[in-house]
């Protein structure tokens, strides 16, 4: 049977937007409607299963001083246990897969069902959990890419494999600092970054100081500090970089 509360509680999932959770709230209330006219069959036998709207039931009111009935969990609770007092004569279970009503129905004695695990759908991923595997799936094409070698030893295990394999020594820090001031000294971080006011110009390559051929102002623009710290700061970056490969150079180097 379902009741007012249970209804209410998918009226308000289906606000949701696009999630599964909204679209689903969305189709089991157009089954609902269907209930309006008379109930439904979701299994034949084995066990039967029929789904029922019962808007009509109201909660049981003795138990008001156990159940906290400003909870939806709790009246849903209360309508269940009304209706087990109205009629001894069915057996009655509260069937649910979260912890409040359970703990509630166990405190007015009322018995409830557990939902299967098997029942549930897996966790809707989230943004994250989705660029998550997007990247995970772009990384594993991009392995399968590269070349795949596979080394299998097929003669008995007894018998002694020799093979030789090019190796390299790493590079010493001595090394690595003295190919670094070679690099340095062939890259050197500019000093000069020209004038800082607009050099004088004559009229016949301004166009009169207003305008190049006729399709635009001719502006000047020095480099400014924000520039030159950034330019120092890509340098110093690009020579941190080279110092860091040069000192794993014997690890790479195929």
């Amino acid at each position: 049977m379902l009741c007012r509360p249970v209804q209410s509680e998918i009226d308000a999932l289906k606000e949701g937007g696009n999630t599964r959770r909204a679209k689903r709230s969305r189709l089991t209330s157009s089954v609902i409607r269907e209930l309006l006219a008379e109930p439904k069959a979701l299994r034949e036998r084995a066990p039967a299963v029929r789904l029922i709207l019962r808007h009509d039931l109201r909660r049981d009111e003795s138990a008001a001083q156990d159940l906290d009935y400003s909870e939806r969990d709790d009246q849903f609770v209360g309508i269940a246990l009304a209706f087990k007092n109205a009629r001894p004569d069915v057996a009655v279970r509260l069937l649910t897969n979260d912890t409040g009503p359970m703990a509630s129905a166990n405190m007015v004695g009322l018995e409830f069902v557990e939902v299967p695990e098997n029942w549930l759908l897996e966790p809707e991923s989230d943004e994250n959990d989705k660029r998550e595997k997007e990247l995970r799936d772009q990384l594993a094409r991009y392995k399968q890419a590269e070349p795949q070698f596979e080394l299998t030893v097929i003669e008995p295990a007894s018998k002694r494999i020799e093979a030789a394999m090019q190796c390299f020594a790493s590079l010493t820090d001595a090394e690595v600092e003295g190919l670094m001031a070679c690099l340095a000294e062939e890259n050197p971080v500019a000093s000069d970054f020209g004038p800082r006011e607009a050099p004088p110009r004559s009229a016949s390559l301004t166009g009169g100081g207003t305008a190049l051929y006729g399709i635009g102002r001719e502006m000047f623009e020095p480099a400014s500090e924000k520039k030159i710290e950034n330019y120092k700061a890509a340098h110093e970056n690009w020579l941190d970089s080279c110092r860091e490969y040069l000192s794993v150079a014997s690890r790479t180097i195929a």
